[in-house]
């Protein structure tokens, strides 16, 4: 018992291109990030499909005994396509009614929404904050049944037992409030950046109000240098990284060699790509600030290993005109002596894991 009072268990975040790892203990001082990995998969050919294979299996494998957590509780954040968000107007009377009534009553919402089975569903919900024009007062975060299976027979693959699943949204913004920057009454979000997703979360306070899948990801930029320059994946995938780490990135020697020349290609394709980004954010900003009127956007954090690319946080500063910044997981979170310390990298990486993991001890 005293483990589990005192200590998460083990936090995954598992995608198709990366997989990080945290745990986090709680003591006298706080909360003290005991030990955290990432690995991040080269990339060699395009991913397939959405499917877990053996790749991720033995990647998550390998990274957590070579970090030696303790115990073999799995904590495991989702994200699409195995989340599906839905927003509806729930009665008084199932809204007032015991956690189980409530939970049945939001899984024949989400059924009829989705168009399938009930008892295909495994739900969760949250109110919604006063103040929404359309009426909607409940968000619903449903996954199939067949997705819950997956990943715990993926957890029993790894010798560990899945104890709980959380959405990603809900780690994000639990790790970038606790750093204390948003009002109560401030309208901010999370936009977590990866290979096969790009998923922003919009919070009033503490309360999540809104998620939506963006069009634009690590995968679409990829393949849309694939067929700008004609190129394979993996050299297209060398290039976006290339452009994202270099400081010089865009610039060339008036085009007088074919490396600046690739260099320029690339620098405007992927500009207008964030561009492309911005305005759906801006759309899903504003469609937020229809429903809620009293709302003006502060902030949007970063999180992900796309959200490392090179000028993304200056581009959508610019278009948005609110602060961007890269979400720091470790605010107000102690670094323990056995950890490796984090750069922003290391940021971008397991903001979601130590959400997470935080959820899990306090």
């Amino acid at each position: 018992m005293w483990f589990k009072r005192r200590c998460s268990g083990i936090a995954l975040d598992v995608g198709r291109a990366s997989v990080s790892a945290c745990q986090v203990a709680r003591n006298r001082r706080g909360l003290t990030l005991c030990k955290w990995g990432a690995v991040e998969d080269p990339l060699r050919e395009r991913p397939s499909s959405d499917e877990l294979g053996d790749t991720p299996v033995e990647r998550t494998t390998r990274l957590v005994q070579q970090l030696g957590f303790r115990g073999r509780d799995m904590l495991l954040a989702l994200k699409s396509p195995d989340v599906s968000f839905l927003t509806v107007t729930v009665p008084d009377a199932v809204s007032s009614a015991s956690r189980e009534q409530l939970l049945n009553g939001l899984r024949f919402e989400a059924a009829r929404e989705l168009r399938c089975d009930p008892n295909s569903l495994v739900v969760d919900g949250w109110p919604l904050p006063k103040g929404n024009r359309s009426g909607e007062n409940y968000m619903i975060a449903a996954i199939p049944q067949t997705a819950a299976t997956r990943w715990s027979s993926f957890a029993d693959s790894i010798g560990m037992v899945l104890r709980r699943i959380e959405v990603l949204p809900s780690a994000l913004l639990r790790v970038a409030w606790r750093g204390g920057r948003q009002a109560e009454d401030a309208l901010w979000g999370v936009l977590d950046f990866g290979c096969r997703s790009c998923v922003l979360a919009l919070a009033k306070g503490p309360h999540c109000i809104y998620v939506r899948q963006l069009s634009i990801n690590g995968d679409s930029l990829t393949q849309s240098i694939c067929d700008s320059l004609g190129v394979d994946y993996a050299a297209a995938e060398m290039l976006k990284r290339e452009y994202r780490t270099s400081p010089d990135a865009g610039r060339t020697d008036r085009g007088s060699t074919a490396a600046g020349r690739v260099s320029q290609s690339v620098h405007s394709l992927l500009r207008s790509r964030v561009k492309t980004l911005a305005g759906e954010l801006e759309r899903a900003f504003g469609y937020i600030m229809e429903t809620y009127p009293d709302l003006s956007p502060t902030a949007l954090y970063l999180s992900g290993s796309g959200a490392r690319l090179s000028g993304l946080r200056q581009t959508l500063r610019d278009n948005l005109g609110i602060d961007v910044e890269l979400l720091n997981p470790c605010d107000g979170l102690e670094v323990g002596w056995n950890a490796s310390s984090l750069d922003e990298a290391g940021h971008a990486c397991i903001a979601a894991s130590v959400g997470l993991a935080i959820g899990d001890v306090e």
